[in-house]
């Protein structure tokens, strides 16, 4: 029997997620469609990846640094409008994010189009598919699809302390898939930084792979040996440079169920850093990297691809 009859290839051997309405090919297109035109991953970005809004104005019962504030506090301040209402936008901040966002969205793009690479090379005969065939995917769509729209910067009007009702220094937020909070304590200039919004769209990013994978996949395969960042023999730790520059927390180690805190997580979105930008701590000889750099581009390199192209199909 031909090949061409095996539906369950075509299907990428997932009938329960995918179809092949054709009788020649997935459909993976949000149309459903097989033979739209290709198009390669270097197109200008063309579509808006995110959009800006501020938070509400801030009045609740807690101050700055996270703690309780009296009844008649809270009414003397709510005459106070300017310190407890939004930041709002600056253009630095603006230019800072839509560099980041399509720098991302290229980043998923490659590594979409590479495991279309690589299915073709296994599948095709020449210029014939033999089982399915897949098409490359621009920056917008990959990044659009992935994160189900648009990705929403709100400049929000509590500081990390009064949203978390606790001490906290953190500048920002990524809980959801296409959502980012950055809280009034952060600067222009500390929001301003396209790496820094690299790592909160690492959070993100794994967010997105909660609906199609079932968990935050880049902290729950990241082996012991990546699980810390301070180290004796490697200075960064792996990461292409120090807190601040290429790494935005100090956070590592397991999941922690007493405190609450994953380290795992604060590891993956640096190391989403690393990827986007393909940057690792420098090996002393000044070829390449070092080992733990080498470690850390191997696990987002052999990962990254996967994820997105299997995130991506089941949206």
């Amino acid at each position: 029997m031909p090949m061409s009859f095996n539906t369950w290839l075509y299907v990428y051997a997932n009938p329960v997620n995918y179809t092949d309405k054709s009788g020649r090919c997935l459909a993976f297109d949000l149309d459903g469609r097989c033979d739209y035109p290709s198009r390669e991953s270097a197109v200008p970005i063309s579509q808006p990846l995110y959009r800006l809004s501020v938070g509400v104005p801030y009045y609740g019962p807690y101050t700055s640094k996270g703690l309780r504030m009296s009844g008649e506090e809270i009414e003397r301040r709510r005459g106070e409008n300017d310190p407890y209402r939004s930041p709002g936008w600056v253009s630095i901040e603006e230019t800072a994010i839509r560099n980041a966002t399509q720098d991302i969205s290229r980043a998923y793009a490659r590594a979409y189009n590479q495991v279309v690479r690589d299915i073709s090379r296994l599948f095709c005969e020449g210029d014939r598919f033999l089982f399915y065939h897949f098409n490359k995917i621009t920056p917008n769509k990959a990044f659009l699809t992935l994160h189900g729209g648009q990705v929403e910067f709100v400049r929000t009007a509590e500081t990390a302390s009064q949203y978390f009702k606790g001490s906290s220094g953190a500048w920002g937020y990524g809980a959801w898939s296409n959502k980012i909070l950055f809280f009034r304590n952060a600067s222009a200039n500390q929001v301003a930084n396209e790496r820094f919004i690299t790592h909160e769209m690492g959070h993100s990013f794994e967010n997105a792979l909660i609906g199609p994978l079932g968990y935050r996949a880049g902290r729950a395969e990241l082996p012991e040996d990546l699980w810390e960042r301070f180290t004796d023999e490697f200075r960064y730790g792996g990461f292409a440079g120090g807190l601040g520059s290429w790494q935005f927390s100090k956070e590592e180690g397991p999941y922690n169920p007493d405190e609450g805190t994953d380290g795992r997580g604060e590891i993956f979105a640096d190391q989403f850093i690393g990827w986007v930008y393909n940057r690792w701590e420098a090996d002393p000889s000044g070829e390449g990297w070092n080992a733990l750099g080498e470690r850390r581009a191997f696990y987002m390199n052999q990962n990254m691809p996967w994820w997105i192209f299997n995130a991506i199909l089941s949206r």
